[in-house]
Protein backbone atom coordinates (compact mmCIF):
# COMPACT_ATOMS: atom_id res chain seq x y z
CA UNK A 1 0.00 0.00 0.00
CA UNK A 2 1.45 3.13 -1.05
CA UNK A 3 0.42 6.03 1.76
CA UNK A 4 2.55 8.59 0.30
CA UNK A 5 0.61 11.46 -1.62
CA UNK A 6 0.87 11.07 -5.84
CA UNK A 7 2.25 14.52 -7.86
CA UNK A 8 -1.50 14.29 -8.95
CA UNK A 9 -2.76 14.43 -5.76
CA UNK A 10 -3.74 17.32 -3.01
CA UNK A 11 -5.56 18.93 -5.77
CA UNK A 12 -7.44 21.41 -3.61
CA UNK A 13 -10.64 21.72 -6.31
CA UNK A 14 -10.39 17.97 -6.32
CA UNK A 15 -14.34 16.42 -5.25
CA UNK A 16 -14.36 14.91 -1.18
CA UNK A 17 -17.31 12.65 -0.76
CA UNK A 18 -17.82 10.09 2.39
CA UNK A 19 -20.22 7.62 1.94
CA UNK A 20 -21.26 5.18 5.06
CA UNK A 21 -23.29 2.50 5.76
CA UNK A 22 -24.52 1.44 9.06
CA UNK A 23 -21.47 2.96 11.36
CA UNK A 24 -19.57 0.01 9.84
CA UNK A 25 -18.03 0.95 5.91
CA UNK A 26 -16.97 3.97 4.87
CA UNK A 27 -15.96 5.35 1.38
CA UNK A 28 -14.34 8.38 0.91
CA UNK A 29 -12.74 9.99 -1.95
CA UNK A 30 -10.44 12.66 -2.97
CA UNK A 31 -8.03 11.54 -0.25
CA UNK A 32 -4.52 12.19 -1.02
CA UNK A 33 -2.40 10.97 1.95
CA UNK A 34 -2.81 8.48 4.80
CA UNK A 35 -0.94 10.30 7.61
CA UNK A 36 -1.53 7.47 10.36
CA UNK A 37 -3.95 4.33 11.18
CA UNK A 38 -4.44 1.77 13.92
CA UNK A 39 -7.64 0.21 15.18
CA UNK A 40 -9.04 3.10 17.13
CA UNK A 41 -8.13 6.08 14.50
CA UNK A 42 -7.47 6.67 10.70
CA UNK A 43 -5.65 10.25 10.14
CA UNK A 44 -5.73 11.16 6.36
CA UNK A 45 -5.49 14.44 4.24
CA UNK A 46 -8.72 15.68 1.89
CA UNK A 47 -9.11 19.05 0.25
CA UNK A 48 -11.55 19.46 2.53
CA UNK A 49 -8.23 19.30 5.47
CA UNK A 50 -6.99 17.02 7.78
CA UNK A 51 -9.85 14.58 8.41
CA UNK A 52 -9.67 11.79 11.56
CA UNK A 53 -12.00 8.93 12.23
CA UNK A 54 -12.55 7.65 15.04
CA UNK A 55 -13.84 4.16 16.33
CA UNK A 56 -13.16 0.51 17.53
CA UNK A 57 -11.93 -2.10 14.55
CA UNK A 58 -11.56 0.03 12.07
CA UNK A 59 -9.39 -1.72 9.11
CA UNK A 60 -8.30 -0.01 5.82
CA UNK A 61 -10.10 -2.45 3.29
CA UNK A 62 -8.60 -0.80 -0.06
CA UNK A 63 -6.61 2.48 -0.94
CA UNK A 64 -5.73 3.69 -4.20
CA UNK A 65 -3.70 7.03 -3.51
CA UNK A 66 -3.69 7.52 -7.27
CA UNK A 67 -7.39 7.51 -7.68
CA UNK A 68 -8.01 8.93 -4.04
CA UNK A 69 -10.19 6.27 -2.78
CA UNK A 70 -10.42 4.99 0.75
CA UNK A 71 -12.36 2.19 2.26
CA UNK A 72 -12.48 1.34 5.85
CA UNK A 73 -14.44 -1.02 8.00
CA UNK A 74 -15.33 -1.36 11.74
CA UNK A 75 -17.73 0.64 13.78
CA UNK A 76 -17.60 4.30 13.16
CA UNK A 77 -17.95 6.62 16.11
CA UNK A 78 -16.60 9.69 15.03
CA UNK A 79 -15.63 12.10 11.60
CA UNK A 80 -13.57 15.03 12.50
CA UNK A 81 -11.70 17.71 10.37
CA UNK A 82 -9.05 19.60 11.37
CA UNK A 83 -7.89 22.26 8.74
CA UNK A 84 -10.09 24.41 6.25
CA UNK A 85 -9.18 24.34 2.97
CA UNK A 86 -9.37 27.82 2.64
CA UNK A 87 -5.85 29.71 2.42
CA UNK A 88 -7.16 32.87 4.04
CA UNK A 89 -6.78 32.68 7.79
CA UNK A 90 -9.62 34.33 9.44
CA UNK A 91 -7.88 34.89 12.82
CA UNK A 92 -7.39 38.39 14.52
CA UNK A 93 -3.83 39.19 13.90
CA UNK A 94 -4.33 38.23 10.16
CA UNK A 95 -7.24 41.08 9.94
CA UNK A 96 -4.80 43.28 11.96
CA UNK A 97 -2.28 42.97 9.21
CA UNK A 98 -4.33 43.23 5.53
Amino acid sequence: MNMHPSPSAGNATANHTLNMINRSKLDITGVSEVLSFDDANITLTTPQGTMAIEGKNLHIVHLNIDRGDLSVEGVVSGIFYFESPSKEKSGFWSKVFR
